[in-house]
């Protein structure tokens, strides 16, 4: 009799707790626009433009990139649906992270509860940074449980360290919440042998790269510095998408989207 393929349990807990939290958040997540951040960070996304200081250059690109694939959704939720992907994929790193520790099922109960919590649940229903910030996050601690594997082969574990620099690289053009997870990811990849000098090469090599993201901010600038200066005051797009508060049309929608979501999660 032949035997069925027997998935790993990380993976199956992984695919089992985003498939759960993709659902929640995709049947809960804002129709436009909401408070504070979600009308300039929808700008960016939608003109290449600059937000508010630091500017997130690289959420800027993976935000045009979203735009661009969910364009039939609108402008807004085109970039909205980001979040409600980068949380799940986040949840399901989670999950399987934690299998090691709490098996499979104790580790879909901890991500799906980790994920339905108040703040990460709003991140993951809206046009924020900080959606995708958490899955860089959880991609980082990772990269870490993997490198400190008391089995991983040596070069496995070079492979995953370098993996680890790239992310701290990345995280400057991204958001610096994702270092947050820094000294957590390098304490489980403590163990093992010392990096050799061409590792710390590959490092900063490595580090340049990633850091290399933060020159799309004055690319940006120079292309148009009016329209795309570090400001909030940028104009409406369509009518609805807004730098700020300053756009009242726009102001207009985000309270309407913001009462809007409320009442679904309710």
């Amino acid at each position: 009799m032949r035997r069925g393929v027997r998935l790993p349990s990380a993976l199956v807990a992984g695919g089992v707790a985003g498939v759960v939290l993709f659902a929640t958040y995709l049947s809960t997540a804002a129709p436009d626009l909401t408070f504070w951040d979600a009308a300039e960070f929808a700008t960016a996304a939608n003109t290449l433009g600059i937000p508010h200081p630091p500017g997130t250059p690289l959420w800027v690109m993976i935000g045009r990139v979203a735009a661009l694939v969910f364009s039939s959704a609108g402008p807004v939720r085109s970039v909205t649906l980001l979040s409600v992907l980068a949380s799940a994929l986040a949840g399901g790193v989670g999950a399987a992270l934690a299998t090691r520790w709490l098996g499979t099922r104790g580790a879909v109960a901890a991500a799906v509860s980790a994920g339905t919590m108040m703040s990460v649940w709003a991140n993951a229903t809206e046009t924020e940074v900080y959606a995708v910030a958490l899955l860089f996050s959880l991609m980082l601690l990772a990269a870490g449980e993997c490198a400190g594997r008391h089995d991983a082969p040596a070069e496995s574990r070079t492979r995953w360290r370098a993996i680890m620099v790239l992310l701290v690289a990345l995280a400057v053009p991204l958001h610096l919440s994702v270092l947050v997870a820094l000294p957590a990811a390098v304490a489980l990849a403590w163990r093992g042998e010392a990096p050799t000098w061409r590792d710390l090469v590959a490092w900063v090599a490595l580090l340049m790269l990633g850091l290399s993201a933060t020159a799309i901010l004055p690319m940006l600038s120079a292309r148009a510095p009016t329209r795309f200066r570090p400001s909030r005051h940028a104009p409406c797009i369509d009518g609805r998408v807004a730098a700020h508060a300053v756009c009242r049309r726009g102001i207009v929608a985000a309270r309407g989207a913001a009462l809007a979501a409320t009442g679904q999660r309710v």
